[in-house]
């Protein structure tokens, strides 16, 4: 039997962390793509500690992507599905053309998550996430474009 695959698409605190918790009560396995990113800086800097700095998690991923293409984080997630027999899997962090194009050939289900400004704004501000306070939605967008 297939896997059913569903992957999250959205901005930085678009609510797609919050998201999780729904689909978990189904018994779907999370799979973050931003973690592979942080395995391959840990092999590359074994000083690294378990949460990797978002400026080296660009970085890398931004080799990985020039090295392999701009599939390669997905390639390893649905390899990762296929290895581990996962039934169920939501997946989080697809920013990529080229990984939508895979997760399609894969049959997954792309889900949106939109959140309006003031509230990713507000989000922000609650965040225990090392991100400057003072930034706005407009600076996060901004901030994306780069990745």
């Amino acid at each position: 039997m297939e896997p059913t695959i569903v992957a999250l698409v959205g901005q930085r605190r678009s609510g797609k962390t919050t998201s999780h918790a729904a689909f978990k009560q189904y018994g779907y396995t999370t799979i973050i793509l931003s973690n592979f990113i942080a395995e391959e800086a840990r092999k590359e800097d074994p000083s690294l500690t378990a949460e990797v700095p978002r400026e080296t998690l660009i970085v890398t991923g931004k080799k990985l992507r020039e090295q392999y293409g701009n599939a390669v984080i997905i390639e390893r997630a649905l390899t990762q599905v296929r290895e581990k027999q996962l039934s169920r899997i939501l997946i989080d962090g697809v920013r990529y053309e080229e990984e939508v194009v895979a997760l399609k050939r894969a049959g997954a289900f792309l889900v949106g998550v939109v959140r309006p400004e003031e509230a990713r704004n507000e989000a922000i501000k609650l965040s225990s996430r090392k991100e400057p306070q003072s930034a706005t939605g407009q600076q996060l967008m901004s901030e994306e474009d780069v990745e």
